[in-house]
Parts: structure tokens; C-alpha cells; sequence
């Protein structure tokens, strides 16, 4: 455990003594109780609470994760709060984006504020002002401000300002039908 810990120059919280719970199994590696890492990359994490600061990390399997200025690719969690981060693929019950951004977020609960975000899919989002998401698909959108989103497919929409989307469900499922059947012409005229 102390060789992972190297590996990824993390300290851990307390005074240099492992809070790592025994494995069950033998050869299966126990997640890390606390781990925070300070300016450094680290390859895949496995923890129950990460703390990053300016750091970065390819893949992050974790109960609660707390990102300042930090990125992952891959980030797997229940709890989720970026602030000046990114990620490119987030899946977790509670996400909190501040200054933040995601290609792809997957959430129960989703809050977004001045963030970015290509395709959100959530049970429940709130939307502050500065947010700014592609796609939108979620249950309940409550948005303080407006709500900007080139698509928005939502059961309950409810706005202090504007909403502000580029289509609507039929009119990106018509663009999809025609972008699908332009490329199935052009792929006939190419290939034969």
C-alpha cells in the first residue's frame, strides 16, 4: 500500500500512519480511507474520500471526491465537487460543478454553476447563473437564471429568466434523421 502510495506521491491524513482498512480478499487491494493529493498526476485511484489540489489523474473510483484547479478522465463517485476543474467523463448520485467543466456527466443530482458542460443526464438539476450545457436530459431543472442548452430534454422546467435551447426533441431528432441519411448517401457514393 505504501509502494501505491509512492507511486502517486499522495500524502495521507494524520500523522504518516495508513487508515487503510485490511483487505477482505487476499490479492484484491482495499481503497484507500483518505487520500490527498497536492500538485501531483497519479495513474487510476481507488479511495473513500480524495482530496486534489492542482493535480491530475486518469481514471478515480472514490466515495467523495474534492477537485480545486484539478482533472480526471474518468471519475466514478457519490459524491462530486469540482471547483476550477474538469473531467471528461463524470458518473455520480451528487455532482457540484463551480468554474468548472465535464464532456460527459451522469448524476442523480446535478449543480452547475458559471460551468460547462457538452451532455448532462441527471434526475434532478439546478442550474445557476454563467452555466452553460449541450445537451441537457434531465427530470426536474430548477435554473436561477437562464437556462442555455443547444438541446433540453426535461420532464419540469422551471426558469427565473430565459430558456434558451437551439432545438427542441423534434427538431433534433429531424436534424439526426437527416444528418444520418446524408452520411448513408455519401458512404454509397465512396465506397462504390
Amino acid at each position: 500500500m505504501s509502494e501505491q502510495m509512492e507511486d502517486h506521491g499522495a500524502r495521507m491524513d494524520g500523522e504518516g500512519q495508513e487508515d487503510t482498512p485490511p483487505a477482505e480478499n487476499p490479492g484484491i487491494e482495499a481503497p484507500i480511507e483518505r487520500m490527498a493529493l497536492n500538485r501531483q498526476d497519479a495513474g487510476n485511484i481507488k479511495a473513500v474520500h480524495l482530496s486534489m489540489e492542482r493535480s491530475g489523474a486518469e481514471t478515480v473510483d472514490a466515495q467523495r471526491v474534492t477537485m480545486i484547479n484539478s482533472g480526471a478522465q474518468t471519475q466514478t463517485t457519490q459524491s462530486a465537487q469540482l471547483d476550477k476543474s474538469g473531467v471528461i467523463r463524470l458518473k455520480a448520485d451528487r455532482a457540484v460543478f463551480q468554474d468548472s467543466s465535464s464532456m460527459v456527466t451522469q448524476s442523480r443530482e446535478a449543480r452547475f454553476a458559471h460551468s460547462r458542460v457538452g451532455l448532462s443526464q441527471s434526475g434532478t438539476s439546478v442550474i445557476e447563473p454563467g452555466a452553460r450545457i449541450g445537451m441537457l436530459q434531465a427530470g426536474t431543472v430548477n435554473a436561477g437564471g437562464d437556462v442555455n442548452a443547444i438541446v433540453l430534454i426535461g420532464g419540469s422546467v422551471t426558469a427565473e429568466g430565459n430558456v434558451c435551447t437551439k432545438f427542441d426533441v423534434k427538431s433534433a431528432a429531424a436534424l439526426g434523421g437527416g444528418f444520418a441519411a446524408v452520411w448513408f448517401v455519401l458512404r454509397r457514393m465512396l465506397s462504390g
